[in-house]
C-alpha cells in the first residue's frame, strides 16, 4: 500500500490509525514477529 491516497482511504473506511514500516522494515519486522512466536512457545505453522 505505497500510495497515500489508498493508505488515507483505508483509514476512513476502517475508521482507524493506518500506519506503515519504511519499506527496508519489512523483514526485520517479520524476523521479529517469528522470533517472538518461537519464544512464547507457538508453532510457525499457526502464524498468519
Amino acid at each position: 500500500m505505497k500510495s497515500t491516497a489508498v493508505q488515507a482511504l483505508a483509514a476512513d473506511m476502517l475508521d482507524a490509525v493506518v500506519e506503515l514500516p519504511e519499506p527496508g522494515e519489512y523483514v526485520a519486522l517479520g524476523a521479529a514477529k517469528q522470533a517472538a512466536k518461537v519464544l512464547a512457545s507457538h508453532s510457525l505453522d499457526s502464524m498468519h
